[in-house]
């Protein structure tokens, strides 16, 4: 009998530990700044940090938590990857990352929308419309069309940046059900300074 208590004890022991990093990157909103491996403080209550589980698309993680609210965001900022003009390199790492989103989370759709007066709209100047904020590549997961989101995420959002018309990266936001009151903390926080 004693036996079967102490097996039980530890198999609920690892399902504490396992659920305390269940969200993404191992991170949970709500977490504290002192809950949270920061590497250096960005600007105001916006943070770099060493998540407990990382993704090797990704080489930098940014988290925005305030006092009152904890953490509300958390990013993985992807690895630049030389494309040629029509992105191939770039959008690989988006699908591949799409795709594993999509298992997690359930099936996304990509949204690619050019603007109406883009100049940069061919096929062979597709980074550069990246770069000229022309293009907007990006999947997205929300409540609305996944009410089944789980670790009190609100929104996913997969998107592409460029640093010019060859170079781009992989961007992945998850924004917290705390994200409005955060924002609004933080920004309140910020109008006390002046």
């Amino acid at each position: 009998m004693r036996r079967k208590s102490l097996f039980l004890s530890f198999a609920f022991l690892i399902t504490l530990t396992s659920s305390a990093t269940a969200g993404p990157f191992g991170q949970e909103a709500g977490q504290q700044k002192n809950q949270i491996n920061v590497i250096k403080e960005i600007a105001p209550f916006k943070y770099e940090i060493k998540p407990k589980k990382t993704h090797s698309a990704f080489k930098l993680y940014i988290a925005y938590a305030h006092p009152s609210t904890g953490m509300c965001l958390i990013s993985g900022i992807g690895l630049t990857k030389i494309n040629d003009k029509y992105g191939t390199e770039t959008r690989k790492v988006f699908e591949d990352l799409r795709e594993q989103l999509s298992r997690v989370y359930g099936a996304s759709g990509t949204y690619n929308i050019i603007e109406k007066d883009a100049i940069w709209k061919d096929d062979d100047e597709w980074m550069m419309s990246i770069y000229k904020n022309e293009r907007t590549y990006e999947a997205l997961w929300d409540k609305e069309s996944h009410p089944h989101l789980k670790d009190d995420i609100e929104e996913i959002l997969l998107y592409i940046s460029a640093l010019n018309d060859s170079s781009g990266y992989v961007t992945v936001r998850y924004r917290f059900s705390n994200w409005d009151k955060c924002k609004t903390a933080i920004q309140n926080s910020q109008a006390d300074a002046l």
